[in-house]
């Protein structure tokens, strides 16, 4: 399975994991709180200013520097306390590269379905997944 920390650690996957590979596999995941529209509109607008203070690209920056970037050390420090076993392994680059090279016909097969659907710049979003996954 490919899991980011975050997923190890919330769901304790550490007791179960022996083995990891780290692979720097590109994706992304969207985190969002839905709310109603009706209900949205109808708070004050003092309301919603606050809402919208503490959300967008702030938060997730925050949530980015206070969560992601700690939740392999957290994983490792709760592997430690527990006495759990995980062996980390690290495949070597040219490996890594032609996984990469593998990959590619399946992410331009999602470029093309994707601008058939009208969305004009489905290359460059994935330009652009690729480029933050780095």
């Amino acid at each position: 399975m490919a899991a980011p920390w975050e997923a190890i650690y919330s769901f304790r996957l550490y007791e179960l994991v022996k083995f990891y590979s780290m692979v720097p596999l590109s994706g992304a995941g969207v985190d969002s709180i839905p709310m109603n529209k009706q209900k949205w509109d109808s708070l004050p607008k003092e309301i919603q200013q606050a809402i919208t203070g503490v959300s967008g690209l702030e938060a997730s920056k925050f949530w980015g520097r206070n969560f992601f970037d700690t939740a392999e050390q957290g994983v490792l420090e709760r592997v430690k306390q527990g006495n759990f076993q995980m062996t980390r392994y690290t495949p070597p680059p040219e490996e890594l590269q032609r996984w990469v090279k593998a990959s590619e016909p399946v992410a331009m097969d999602w470029v093309k379905k994707t601008e058939a659907k009208g969305f004009s710049s489905a290359q460059q979003v994935l330009a652009s997944a690729i480029e933050w996954s780095k």
